[in-house]
């Protein structure tokens, strides 16, 4: 649906009642040096923080990263068993609404294949208010952010689908994948970022964001990874999951 992967590519597209069919773009891959150079397009100082692969959810993996860790972006496939559990789940979420932190900045998915942006900006947007040096003045991700203070997740939705600039640089970043382009994909794109001690799963497809419980600064990657494995476990016999932090 959403991201290309670098690793399988299966040409089968799951359409979701919130995607516009006249607003398809094309699916960003899953690659830190992509995103890397798209952010820094968009006016984020990848200098400081910057994106790597999480090859593994082994101890000698998380090893590896840069901390502290801000926000994980999380790629996995869209098949039957987790589409059957984020029905069962956004009923559960209706019926016993979660609290959810006010600093939280969300937004809903309207442009197919868009997922890929949207998860960027989710985790750089939940940077911001600490982290506003690495946002270069008058750049898109700074006025975008800030702009978009108290409007609803269903406005910048829409106001993110309407901005040529962005979609024309999520088609440059899309040109500097290693893989072949295809439009129908069946992979997913989600951001996992903290606020107010919570970990908070930002899926531009979903209504609201979902609280996966506490976390501390130090712990946060290795708290991530627990929702990771949830997804996971769902579909024991999938390999196409990614991750970046």
């Amino acid at each position: 649906m959403c991201i290309r992967d670098r690793y399988m590519g299966i040409r089968v597209i799951i359409h979701r009642e919130q995607m516009e069919k006249t607003s398809n773009w094309l699916p960003l891959e899953s690659n830190p040096e992509v995103i890397n150079t798209y952010v820094q397009q968009l006016g984020f100082d990848a200098t400081q923080y910057k994106f790597h692969d999480l090859l593994s959810l082994d101890d000698w993996a998380l090893e590896m990263i840069p901390r502290p860790a801000k926000a994980v972006v999380f790629l996995y496939p869209i098949t039957e068993v987790q589409e059957q559990f984020r029905d069962k789940e956004e009923e559960e979420l209706v019926a016993n609404p979660q609290q959810v932190s006010d600093k939280v900045f969300f937004m809903r998915q309207y442009a197919q294949n868009a997922c890929g942006t949207i998860g960027v900006i989710h985790a750089l947007g939940n940077i911001f208010s600490e982290q506003q040096t690495l946002f270069q003045q008058d750049s898109f991700l700074r006025n975008f952010v800030e702009n978009n203070k108290g409007k609803t997740p269903e406005e910048i939705g829409k106001l993110l689908k309407k901005d040529k600039k962005l979609e024309e640089a999520h088609k440059e970043a899309v040109d500097k994948g290693e893989t072949e382009v295809e439009d129908d994909v069946n992979t997913h794109f989600i951001c996992l970022v903290q606020q107010d001690g919570n970990i908070y799963e930002l899926d531009g497809t979903k209504k609201v964001p979902v609280n996966h419980g506490p976390t501390t600064p130090e712990t946060f990657l290795e708290d991530c990874t627990r929702v990771i494995r949830q997804f996971m476990e769902r579909d024991p016999n999938e390999i196409r999951f990614t991750t970046l932090v």
